[in-house]
């Protein structure tokens, strides 16, 4: 009796074989899923930069000694990352269903004569978390 050679592959071959593709879909499907996670941020990003942007010519477009742009409670260059109502000045603004904090604090004469150095920060919720974006500008007279 002659035994006839058997082609093709066998269950454990094609158990392996199905596991490693398995494995590559799911970290494939991990890879989209955390793409679009860092998308979803990056726009949020944006859209708040573009808020704090707004502002930010908004306020530059005022006279230097508009009551707007004054340090009102003394503190210069070291207060221009605070916030709230340690802030110079604060508003709320919603764009797009999302609810954004603005402070902006002044340092006069600073970092020369004649300048107004301005520290805006822009405040957002996403995904449960309080995200924050500080836009610096310098304003001369």
């Amino acid at each position: 009796m002659s035994r006839q050679k058997q082609a093709g592959f066998s269950l454990i071959e094609m158990l392996i074989g199905l596991t490693i593709l398995a494995v590559g879909i799911l970290a494939v499907v991990t890879m989209q899923v955390t793409s679009l996670r860092n998308n979803a941020l990056s726009f949020s990003r944006t859209e708040a930069a573009s808020v704090g942007q707004g502002m930010v010519e908004d306020l530059m477009a005022r006279a230097f000694n508009d009551p707007l742009l004054q340090d009102t409670n003394g503190d210069g260059a070291g207060g221009l990352a605070e916030t709230g109502n340690n802030a110079d000045f604060s508003t709320a603004l919603t764009v797009n269903n999302i609810a954004y904090q603005l402070s902006w604090n002044i340092s006069t004469n600073d970092p020369v004569q004649n300048t107004l150095t301005l520290g805006l920060i822009v405040q957002w919720p996403y995904a449960g978390v309080q995200r924050t974006l500080t836009l610096t500008q310098i304003i001369g007279r």
